[in-house]
């Protein structure tokens, strides 16, 4: 089943498959990519485009895949996320604002997008 607010997605989950997604096992990265594929043609509007993106998300015959992605788009991503968060605690490094908390867009980031605030290192003199 697919979920019908497949574009909506928690930050958290974003952040950790957007920078951690090396940590995947084969199959999750499987069926990420078959998610976004279902999510593609979802929205194509060109019949052909989603024909083919059709035949394109038809490799995933692997029964791990189809248990995975079976709960629909978002907790398939959410259960991935949880176990990355599980499994490769210490490797993940979690950005958070030091003045409101809020997760930060990237790993690197040094301004909030909450809040505005930035803690960029001033160089020079």
């Amino acid at each position: 089943m697919f979920d019908s607010d497949s574009t909506i997605d928690d930050d958290l989950t974003r952040y950790v498959l957007d920078y951690y997604q090396h940590f995947c096992t084969e199959t999750e990265k499987l069926a990420l990519r078959v998610l976004n594929l279902r999510l593609k043609a979802e929205h194509a509007e060109n019949p052909l485009i989603q024909r083919k993106l059709a035949v394109v998300r038809g490799f995933a015959h692997d029964i791990a895949v189809q248990e995975l992605i079976a709960c629909g788009r978002i907790q398939a991503r959410r259960a991935i996320r949880e176990r990355l968060l599980r499994d490769h605690e210490d490797e993940i490094f979690l950005n958070y604002c030091p003045q409101c908390s809020a997760l930060c867009r990237t790993p690197k980031a040094q301004m909030c997008v909450q809040c505005g605030h930035s803690w960029h290192t001033k160089t020079g003199g």
